[in-house]
């Protein structure tokens, strides 16, 4: 049976390098998410044999354990035969069946290989990561950012002199919470209570543990308010994620320059920007392919059939 225990960020360095290696740039894959997303996932880790086990405590039921696939050298397939027997043996020690969630190509392929039969696979389109050029994002050049282009154009013509960009630290970590708070309430309601509280906890674990968390973010103040903020951290050598966007409802244009700056912001540093999923949300989609992402980072859902 696999040891499992909370994610606390001590344990930061110890597992940065099991996501980054492995996590192939999935916003789910990474240490900030488990963290900061316990209200929702309530991941737990163990390591066994160089190989990171995320057990996701909060998504299991009577019948099956939730898992992510085994972090680990996947050049070592019979090492991560292993690591996915070890997943399957602490499903049994609780009676319990195997399911992998937010499983990448690489992962899909090797359960398809290696346990025909024993697994059923399912692509979610829902769950698919959007991912961008970070340069191509923030120069917008070409017809197919035409919109997206004028978005931005509106945005200064309209707040012309009367803007300005700033960091994400700790002397408006106050401010970006009360933005944050005045957009749950306006958004909120029975059906997507539970996301959006979930969401809001990350907010506030990911601002007390910022430096240590490694976030970069951008602050935008219109007149000298704070009326919109986006802000993320690096999945990999070459990845960004733009974790959380919030702005003022009742300013326009204010998410197109937001997303612009942040992907300026990671050009600098990074090959690709991811915007994570869509959730299904047809409004999300239809933003989210606005913006022409580069490519997909398609997702599966990997069950362990019956016998």
């Amino acid at each position: 049976m696999l040891k499992f225990q909370p994610f606390s960020i001590d344990k930061k360095s110890l597992l940065d390098k099991y996501f980054s290696a492995y996590g192939d740039g999935s916003c789910q894959h990474s240490f900030v998410s488990s963290f900061c997303m316990f209200e929702k996932y309530g991941d737990h880790f163990a390591i066994k044999d160089d190989f990171l086990f995320v057990r996701r405590e909060k998504r299991c039921t009577n019948q099956s354990l939730v898992y992510l696939f085994p972090f680990g050298d996947m050049g070592d397939s019979e090492k991560v035969r292993h690591a996915v027997d070890s997943v399957i043996e602490d499903a049994r020690a609780h009676g319990c069946k195997v399911r992998f969630e937010t499983v990448t190509e690489k992962a899909k392929n090797f359960i398809m290989e290696n346990y025909p039969g024993i697994f059923s696979v399912t692509e979610l389109r829902d769950a698919a990561e959007y991912i961008y050029d970070c340069e191509k994002f923030a120069s917008m050049d070409g017809g197919e950012y035409h919109d997206r282009r004028r978005h931005v154009r509106k945005f200064l013509e309209t707040y012309k002199g009367h803007w300005n960009l700033e960091p994400v630290n700790s002397n408006n970590f106050n401010e970006i919470m009360k933005l944050a708070n005045e957009w749950l309430q306006l958004k909120i309601d029975d059906e997507n209570k539970t996301q959006l509280t979930c969401e809001h906890s990350a907010i506030e674990k990911s601002l007390k543990n910022w430096d240590a968390l490694g976030m970069k973010g951008i602050v935008l103040r219109i007149d000298g308010e704070v009326c919109g903020f986006i802000y993320g951290m690096r999945l990999n050598d070459d990845t960004f994620n733009a974790m959380i966007l919030k702005a003022d409802k009742s300013k326009v244009y204010i998410s197109p320059f937001l997303y612009r700056s942040f992907a300026e912001l990671c050009s600098k540093t990074s090959k690709w920007l991811n915007l994570e999923e869509d959730l299904g949300d047809k409004g999300l989609r239809q933003m989210k392919l606005s913006y022409r992402p580069d490519h997909f980072l398609n997702k599966y859902l990997v069950e362990e059939v019956d016998e």
